[in-house]
């Protein structure tokens, strides 16, 4: 996964899926922490509907900060 990757790098990280992939993205958050992410967030969210995408963009800057 390119989570992993960045993860091993240090990176903060937004993971994004439809609800029903919410409890497999639980089990890559951990695993990305675990590889070295300070922070992952994960959403549920449907990237081809811009209120879904903004809504999520908007909760990343929430828990992230900007």
């Amino acid at each position: 996964f390119l989570a992993y990757a960045y993860a091993k790098k240090g990176a903060r990280l937004v993971l994004v899926a439809r609800g029903e992939n919410r409890l497999r993205l639980r089990d890559v958050a951990a695993k990305a922490k675990k590889h070295g992410s300070p922070d992952v967030l994960v959403c549920a969210a449907d990237v081809s509907r811009v209120e879904d995408c903004k809504r999520f963009v908007q909760d990343a800057i929430d828990h992230f900060g900007c």
